[in-house]
């Protein structure tokens, strides 16, 4: 049997062979030369905060800019969700008639660490530091948009487990037992911290890599970690299903904002022609 202690020695070897692979990656096919142009470390660090910062500010924003259509939306999601409530305790029931507990072992410490804060946090931070001190943009970016991901959709959840209190399904078989405003754990449900944290890191991670395999096996991760924590009587189907939703949701926005800033940053740069009354002036602004 593996115990806890390995199995995060295991999970920091990883890590560390992971950032010597894209160290050398990033020394065999980056110039030499090239690390002259790029900035000092500490502007980059500073430039990260400032944009971690900005995109929470419009994170924060966001509903005021909403159009009716964008409400009507929302109302109807959540109308679904609270229709889907109604079969959560038919769910539960129907994952305890297995009495053999044929999904119990070893390997469901892989997807439920996959979906824990903890390690989804060190991740990101391990990627971001790869890439921040070998200069190695697209690695850095990748850890900044998780540490993103990961910060806004977990303040999210926290906010809402504070709110709700809902009971966690190992206490109660009654699946609207709500203790509003509790703070403890057996009454953090709704939603699912697990579920949240596996979506946001998939999301990201595949947009990134951009490979079909490599994104069939992130979901599934994700997926199996969803469903241990219903086997597990940790959540409720409910309580998944709108973490996964914060989770791909808050991914998707800091996706978006980068994509956005990539594009401003390319209509900086660019050829114009400007008429003038003797003809018409090219310009290349950078």
């Amino acid at each position: 049997m593996i115990s806890e202690k390995k199995a995060f020695t295991c999970f920091l070897s990883l890590i560390l062979y992971s950032s010597i692979y894209t160290n050398l990656l990033h020394c065999t096919f980056i110039q030499s030369d090239s690390t002259n142009n790029k900035a000092p470390i500490i502007d980059v660090l500073i430039s990260d905060v400032k944009i971690g910062l900005n995109d929470a500010i419009g994170l924060i924003s966001l509903p005021f800019e909403l159009k009716q259509r964008d409400w009507i939306y929302t109302g109807a999601g959540a109308t679904a969700l609270v229709i889907m409530m109604t079969a959560d305790e038919e769910i539960k029931r129907i994952i305890k008639r297995d009495q053999k507990r044929i999904f119990d072992g070893e390997y469901q410490k892989i997807p439920i660490k996959y979906g824990q804060i903890e390690y989804g946090g060190f991740f990101s931070a391990g990627i971001y530091s790869a890439g921040l001190i070998t200069q190695w943009d697209e690695l850095r970016v990748t850890g900044r948009l998780l540490g993103q991901s990961l910060i806004y959709s977990g303040s999210t959840v926290m906010v809402l487990r504070w709110l709700f209190g809902r009971t966690r399904p190992f206490l109660t078989d009654n699946s609207w037992d709500f203790k509003w405003f509790v703070p403890r754990f057996r009454n953090q449900a709704f939603p699912s911290g697990h579920a949240t944290v596996a979506f946001a890191i998939s999301t990201i991670l595949s947009n990134r890599i951009n490979n079909t395999f490599v994104s069939i096996g992130l979901y599934s991760l994700a997926i199996m970690d969803g469903f241990l924590q219903i086997y597990n009587d940790q959540h409720w189907l409910s309580d998944i299903v709108l973490g996964s939703l914060i989770g791909i949701g808050s991914s998707l926005y800091v996706l978006s904002r980068e994509e956005t800033r990539n594009n401003n940053s390319w209509k900086e740069r660019s050829l114009k022609l400007i008429p003038t009354f003797g003809g018409v002036k090219l310009i290349y602004e950078f």
